[in-house]
């Protein structure tokens, strides 16, 4: 049975200080925030670099609660994602939040 690292947690401060692509994980989990919008842009920052370096399909977007969240990590390029906003996709009509989309 094999095992993958997980990087989790990462904020943009952690990745202006952190090498991710140097350490090598198997998967990396950004943790979103509004900040992203304007710090972090498809277009580039080293940031951006690290994470088009990784890859997409191992990183993983957290804490995805809205759907600017999601618009912006599919943007960026990130595949995989975790958060109430996709958690609400996946309930029964009958038992999603009033003005809740999907």
């Amino acid at each position: 049975m094999g095992h993958a690292v997980l990087i989790d947690g990462l904020t943009t401060m952690a990745l202006s200080v952190l090498d991710i692509g140097r350490l090598k994980p198997d998967y990396a989990k950004l943790v979103w925030s509004p900040e992203l919008l304007n710090t972090m842009d498809p277009k580039g920052s080293r940031s951006t670099a690290m994470l088009k370096q990784l890859g997409g399909e191992k990183i993983v977007l957290s804490r995805v609660d809205t759907a600017d969240a999601l618009q912006w990590g599919l943007r960026m390029g990130i595949g995989l994602f975790q958060g109430r906003f996709l958690d609400s996709f996946s309930k029964p009509a009958h038992q999603r939040k009033p003005g809740a989309t999907g």
